[in-house]
């Protein structure tokens, strides 16, 4: 690679990971805290859960008009500007002390993050050489690991010594500052053709992209996957505060930290998928979440730090895949089509279970909620087994 191929490489690559690091860090920031925000505005766990499904949700139906704007405005353009908007709608969402207000600003920041989530793949698409995109990818997965653990550890370690309102204003400053370095770092697009793109058009790339049978069955499996992460993470705090572990904020906060094995998952499955079918790797990956979900039942501290390692090692090495599969396997005339259909059953999952879950959880109680989602796990891999050889299998022939 010559001198000036490098040097364009890496500052891709540390621009995917500011990019990953600010639309995660903004999500996530506030899932440590549920149990905080129930308690200030007087919610039950599952209404409180709403400051992150509702972010999620707007994602996802923002989503199917991102690709209008990213493909008007251009790659970049449309990165920076949602970047910029969501630090910004971070700094301010607690500004006034009400839950629809936060709510609200919640709901402003998942519609900001859809412009990036629209464009990033597509931009690597078009920006990276075809033998080096697997492995940008993988280190953006990372990134958006790294950010999520990082917000979570951070906000859980700064509201043992100051409130809600001051957490939210040093994660959209520090945000803001990291956009302005994107916006410097990344090259511009050089490879992105402007076309004449009209909302029937975007119409028409939406339902040709769902109807794909190479990369439809992904979406179904991405919306149980995501809604099956994010509701271990938003709901484990009840338990882990009660007999027999009893743990304050900022040791849950730490143990957080668990869920960076999905920077390392990220990074190896990056490089297995070069080697192997996608089908064979997705149903490892389900599989390795299920088992360490199993393991937060015990009520031994260790067992639960490890079963954390093992279940976000599962579901980022899933979202490496997936990622990789849609890129692929999707036309190159409806890529951002994709991407999108991809990220609104993500999203959808991630907001829909992650809320009603809640309502399963006390219910159930956390053991029997983890054997039921577990099982749900395990069911996919045997549907994909039965259905998914021919959706599935990334490598071409």
């Amino acid at each position: 690679m010559c001198t000036g191929k490098k040097h364009k490489f890496y500052r891709i690559l540390t621009s995917m990971i500011l990019g990953a690091f600010i639309i995660y860090s903004s999500l996530y920031w506030v899932q440590p805290l549920i149990m905080l925000f129930s308690e200030r505005f007087n919610q039950s766990p599952a209404s409180a859960s709403l400051v992150l499904s509702i972010t999620t949700i707007s994602l996802a139906f923002a989503l199917l008009l991102a690709p209008f704007i990213s493909n008007n405005l251009g790659r970049k353009n449309t990165m920076v500007l949602s970047l910029l908007l969501t630090s910004l709608f971070n700094m301010f969402s607690m500004a006034i002390d009400h839950f629809y207000w936060l709510l609200f600003m919640r709901f402003l920041i998942g519609v900001c993050i859809s412009g990036f989530l629209a464009s990033v793949i597509t931009y690597l698409k078009e920006e990276v050489e075809r033998e080096r995109f697997g492995k940008v990818v993988g280190i953006y997965v990372a990134g958006t690991a790294l950010g999520g653990v990082l917000a979570r550890l951070i906000s859980s370690l700064l509201v043992e010594h100051s409130d809600l309102n001051t957490v939210a204003v040093i994660i959209g400053g520090a945000s803001l500052i990291a956009s302005l370095l994107f916006w410097i770092m990344l090259p511009r697009s050089t490879n992105f053709m402007k076309r004449p793109y009209s909302l029937i058009h975007l119409k028409n790339g939406f339902i040709a992209s769902f109807l794909d049978n190479k990369i439809r069955s992904i979406y179904a499996s991405c919306f149980f996957t995501i809604g099956i992460y994010t509701s271990v993470l938003n709901y484990i705090s009840y338990p882990l505060t009660e007999p027999p572990l009893s743990l304050n904020q900022t040791v849950i906060g730490i143990l957080y930290l668990a869920t960076l094995s999905g920077v390392v998952s990220s990074l190896i499955f990056g490089r297995l998928l070069d080697k192997f079918f996608a089908i064979s790797l997705y149903r490892v990956a389900l599989l390795i979440m299920a088992t360490g979900a199993v393991l937060t039942t015990t009520n031994i501290l260790w067992l639960v730090i490890t079963g954390l390692i093992i279940f976000a090692f599962g579901i980022f090495a899933s979202n490496t895949i997936a990622s990789n599969w849609i890129a692929n396997k999707a036309p190159s005339t409806h890529k951002t089509e994709a991407n999108s259909v991809y990220s609104i059953f993500y999203y959808l999952g991630s907001s829909i279970i992650g809320w009603l879950s809640g309502y399963l959880f006390l219910f159930f109680g956390w053991s029997r909620f983890i054997f039921v989602v577990s099982g749900l796990l395990i069911l996919m891999v045997f549907l994909l087994r039965k259905f998914g050889k021919q959706d599935l299998e990334l490598r071409d022939n």
